[in-house]
């Protein structure tokens, strides 16, 4: 998180933020250029940035989901 950016209680702030993360990385004239690892490794950066913008203690309970839903997804793709 940059240092000039604030912390927010507002689900709709963060939403917004990822949502504009993921539009830019997708117009930028990088885009065509990034390997599918590549583009996967910045749009999950992105939204990660966008959960740690969040005051706690959401933060810490999105986090948790997301490791929970993260890691069920990790074991779904190991049984395909």
């Amino acid at each position: 998180m940059e240092p000039d950016e604030e912390v927010t209680d507002d689900n709709d702030d963060v939403i917004e933020w990822v949502q504009c993360g993921v539009q830019e990385l997708e117009e930028s004239p990088e885009a065509a250029s990034l390997n599918d690892e590549e583009h996967s490794r910045r749009v999950a950066d992105i939204v990660l940035n966008g959960v740690t913008r969040m005051k706690e203690p959401k933060r810490s309970r999105v986090l948790a989901y997301l490791k929970v839903m993260l890691e069920e997804e990790l074991r779904r793709a190991g049984q395909r």
